[in-house]
């Protein structure tokens, strides 16, 4: 599966100090630094800090000759992904939070140097980790829960969590839009597979017939096709 690309350093190449030339300044050569396409910028990376090169800089610029490598930064509003996997209540299945989001750099030296920052990814996950609520939901699922309501469950608590606590980071904006839920299967740190994912026709109330409180998830009522196949639901409903 491939890698999504990185945010907002989306290239880093180490530079080695310039040979000396007898009675001339120090040089770089073009060959060394990164293609700088559209949209994006150049960062120096130096001893002392970082600094934004200017777009026609010089190949004998003294930031750019004291410099340890070379950032490509892009500048441009960026939808960047991020997953993280919350164990359920069932052993060996895990939910799948893939959360999207909308960045873009507003400021790389702050970025970089107030939180060290060359992919945002580690940043959203723990992001979204930091919903208490959405780590207890996860792991009360089971498998015989209605799934479209658990989905719907998680999707609103990581907005309203969102919507209360937006996310600070230095030198960047980064503004919640959506996410995705769907389960996997781990045994033996096999790779992951999709795990039988069940929907039923619930309607708003829990298999005692009591209306669904706010957080309840519901399970599923006696007879339900939803468990079709299932050895409780053939004996509840006489099949062999």
């Amino acid at each position: 599966m491939p890698m999504d690309p990185p945010f907002p350093v989306v290239q880093s190449v180490p530079l080695a100090r310039p040979p000396r030339r007898p009675f001339r300044r120090a040089r770089r050569t073009a060959t060394e630094l990164p293609r700088q396409p559209a949209d994006t910028m150049l960062v120096a990376v130096l001893n002392r800090g970082y600094r934004v090169l200017p777009s026609h800089y010089r190949l004998t610029d003294p930031d750019l000759i004291n410099a340890t490598a070379i950032l490509l930064v892009t500048r441009r509003r960026t939808l960047v992904s991020s997953t993280t996997l919350l164990q359920a209540a069932e052993p060996g299945i895990a939910v799948q939070v893939h959360g999207l989001f909308e960045c873009q750099v507003t400021d790389a030296v702050r970025l970089l140097r107030d939180e060290g920052c060359f992919n945002i990814r580690p940043i959203l996950v723990r992001h979204l980790l930091g919903s208490p609520i959405l780590r207890m939901l996860c792991a009360s699922y089971e498998s015989h829960l209605n799934w479209a309501y658990f989905q719907q469950l998680v999707r609103a608590q990581l907005n309203a969590y969102n919507d209360l606590n937006p996310i600070v980071v230095s030198g960047v904006i980064a503004e919640f839009l959506d996410a995705q839920v769907s389960l996997c299967d781990h045994h033996q740190n096999a790779e992951w597979r999709p795990v039988r994912q069940r929907t039923g026709g619930f309607s708003g109330s829990g298999s005692s017939g009591v209306p669904i409180g706010p957080g309840e998830i519901p399970r599923p009522r006696d007879g339900d096709p939803a468990l079709a196949g299932h050895s409780e639901w053939q004996e509840a409903n006489g099949d062999a």
